[in-house]
């Protein structure tokens, strides 16, 4: 039977005692609200003026743009077809501008004075059949310090990591619909056109896991122990140390394992004691650390989750107990 342990639950009380008060926060993370020195402009909502990331607007969205014009000065949206509109200020005291717009049109947005810019793109669906983030390492909360670009990573496509690294990208059949959720037959866009099923076809770049708009690819790690917690095999091609099984549990070399996710180095930044595993000084996971030939072997769900934080670039991780064989995921933000 497949007993399949999401390891984000298998601490989920142990992370929420320490989250829940240093992160008692709720914000935008499409919008930056960290002003840095001499801003001239603060937004309240959309659009996104965060860095390379992506605004959440599509193509027809109308959408209240508020904020504040920090030196008085007149806030313009300039459109893909160079139309200007204009942010009045509706109260002097706080040069507090607010105005409601329509993103009729598919490209890049311009923000005067400040210059920045943002995309505006059309819905996009993949075709089924397509492995997703979820259907790896399941649903997962997405609105995190480290997930600032708007992206719903449940929804990114998961894809072997080593075609990512050969540029083996496949080409990606998209849905595109209007922002009522019809279909668009036909569509002459910037990046593709639509046939008359309102299908796009769109290579993937190697280089950046951007589909289109908010679809994303995702690069993802499989390795496979058999019943005996011996090691079979890794879908990238990476070789394991065996590991073992004890009280239905499969016990890894933990530092080898991460010296195969991050690199071989990596290995000297894991602390692991008899009841605890920690990974370069950040939290602290409970483990079952038993020692075999001098090295220290660690039940792999603790493993997995002390790894499994966005700012080490890890999307998510699994693992998959069956009877003849445990499986585990590592889902990655980018290609290494």
């Amino acid at each position: 039977m497949n007993k399949k342990f999401l390891v984000s639950l298998l601490v989920v009380i142990f992370i929420f005692s320490i989250f829940a008060v240093a992160n008692a926060r709720v914000f935008d993370l499409r919008t930056n609200k960290v002003l840095k020195e001499n801003t001239e402009i603060s937004f309240d909502n959309l659009p996104c003026i965060l860095e390379n990331a992506y605004s959440g607007i599509y193509v027809g969205d109308s959408v209240k743009i508020s904020g504040k014009s920090i030196n008085v000065k007149q806030v313009e949206i300039i459109f893909p077809s160079g139309k200007i509109i204009t942010l009045p200020i509706v109260d002097t005291t706080k040069n507090y501008f607010e105005k409601t717009i329509t993103f009729d049109e598919e490209g890049i947005y311009k923000i005067d004075p400040t210059g920045k810019n943002f995309e505006v793109c059309y819905h996009a669906k993949v075709l089924l059949p397509a492995v997703f983030l979820k259907d790896i390492v399941g649903e997962r909360v997405t609105n995190d310090d480290y997930d600032k670009n708007f992206i719903n990573w449940n929804n990114a496509v998961a894809l072997v990591e080593n075609n990512l690294m050969r540029g083996a990208l496949p080409i990606f059949s998209l849905v595109i619909l209007d922002e009522n959720g019809n279909p668009i037959p036909n569509l002459k866009a910037k990046k593709f056109t639509t046939d008359g099923y309102s299908i796009a076809t769109i290579a993937g770049n190697p280089d950046n896991s951007i589909i289109y708009g908010d679809v994303r690819a995702v690069p993802y790690e499989k390795f496979v122990f058999d019943k005996d917690g011996y090691f079979v095999y890794g879908l990238s091609g990476q070789k394991l140390n065996d590991g073992f099984m004890d009280g239905g549990r499969l016990f890894i070399d933990a530092k080898n394992f991460v010296s195969n996710i991050f690199s071989k180095d990596s290995s000297k930044d894991a602390t692991i004691a008899d009841n605890y595993i920690m990974f370069r000084n950040s939290t602290v996971y409970p483990a079952i650390a038993k020692d075999k030939n001098g090295i220290k072997y660690v039940n792999a769900e603790s493993v997995l989750a002390s790894i499994d934080m966005r700012s080490l670039g890890i999307l998510g991780t699994a693992i998959e107990y069956y009877n003849d064989k445990t499986i585990l995921y590592v889902a990655l933000s980018s290609a290494r």
